[in-house]
Parts: C-alpha cells; sequence; structure tokens
C-alpha cells in the first residue's frame, strides 16, 4: 500500500513538473515564477486531500538510460511500469538520492547502430 501511495505521488508530481509549458501572458508569468509545490496541499484525481507536499532539496533523482534518450519520457515510463526498479543511494546514512532504472524486457537493446532490416 505504501508503495502505490508513493507511486502516485510520485507519478503526480512527475506529471506536474514534465507538463508541457502552457502559453502565458506577461502577468503570468511573474505570477508564477514562484510557483513552488512545497508546502502545497496534494490532492487525487477526484478533489481528495493526500497531505502537504515537502520539496527535498538534498535527494537528486536520475534516471537510467542511453546519452540520446528522452530521458523526462525515461522517468515516464519507470514511474508507469510496475516492472522498474528504484535504487537509493546513501551517503554518511542519508538518503542522497533516487535511482530509476526502467524494466530491461521494455527497452532496446542499446547500439549506435542498426540494420537496414530493422526499421
Amino acid at each position: 500500500m505504501q508503495k502505490a501511495g508513493a507511486t502516485f505521488v510520485a507519478k503526480r508530481i512527475a506529471d506536474y513538473v514534465m507538463a508541457p509549458p502552457k502559453p502565458r501572458d506577461d502577468e503570468e508569468v511573474e505570477a508564477e515564477s514562484d510557483l513552488d509545490l512545497d508546502g502545497q496541499m496534494i490532492e487525487d484525481d477526484d478533489g481528495q486531500p493526500l497531505g502537504l507536499a515537502n520539496r527535498l532539496d538534498q535527494i537528486a533523482v536520475y534516471v537510467v538510460g542511453s546519452r540520446r534518450a528522452n530521458h523526462q519520457a525515461t522517468l515516464q515510463q519507470c514511474l508507469d511500469d510496475p516492472n522498474s526498479r528504484v535504487f537509493f543511494q546513501h551517503q554518511d546514512g542519508r538518503l542522497v538520492g533516487l535511482i530509476y532504472v526502467p524494466d530491461p524486457s521494455q527497452s532496446r537493446p542499446s547500439g549506435d547502430a542498426i540494420r537496414a532490416d530493422e526499421i
């Protein structure tokens, strides 16, 4: 149950962070330049409150993939796929990083070249 709740909150925040920007006028840009979820109430899709968001500045988020991959899409794939893995990086007993690894059976083998008959 805790993993499902954490996955839901992480997916909700990732959806918010990775959403394409909407066209805005100058006043909206100034008003939202300080937009931060820290301390804000997070609600589910039905509008039910889940709790307050707390920003963790000292935790890095990594996603495993090739250099040319769309890293945001890979992160979204990891959040959506229950077979993806999350590793926790610790330093001096503190959590300092989350490393998301996509399910290897869902990814293409890495390589810089493909054969003509694979197209």
